[in-house]
């Protein structure tokens, strides 16, 4: 039977069905925390990728190290809206990195090879969510050498 971590995002989802109890609280965090609050500013997500083991991580050319494998007290997440949704991966970004002060550790706008923005990453800590320094950045997907640091507050 399928488990909700919140009431609009499922274990399933963010691919943490029959995982530990620590890494589906890393998801629930995620879910809660910053899914929750995008979707209810921008309305319905799709989630690309949440939860990796180290070998689908390696697989899908995941950076070593990724958020995505939910080591200790990290959690990622790749996000986009729905198809039908009336706002842009653009403004879902910029809202999250100079509005939001939701407590991410890093916010990436990654861009597909054409140049054409594909998800929105996401990544936190769950233990003292608000003590750790926040960046946004732009970026290709799959290439960590490529990446562009852009303003996380409004000044």
């Amino acid at each position: 039977m399928e488990q909700q971590l919140s009431d609009h995002f499922s274990e399933t989802e963010l691919r943490v069905a029959g995982q530990s109890p620590r890494v589906v609280g890393n998801a629930k965090f995620l879910c809660v925390q910053i899914l929750e609050p995008v979707r209810e500013m921008f309305g319905a997500l799709i989630v690309d990728s949440g939860y990796r083991s180290p070998a689908h991580n390696e697989a899908v050319g995941g950076v070593h190290g990724s958020y995505h494998e939910y080591v200790g007290d990290e959690c990622a997440a790749d996000f986009r809206p729905v198809p039908t949704a009336l706002t842009t991966l653009e403004q879902i970004f910029d809202w999250m990195r100079l509005e939001s002060k939701l407590p991410f550790d890093h916010v990436i706008l990654e861009h597909d090879k054409a140049g054409n923005p594909a998800c929105i990453h996401v990544q936190a800590h769950v233990e003292q969510p608000n003590c750790r320094p926040r960046g946004a950045y732009l970026r290709s997907t799959g290439k960590a050498n490529d990446t562009v640091e852009c303003d996380c507050e409004q000044v």
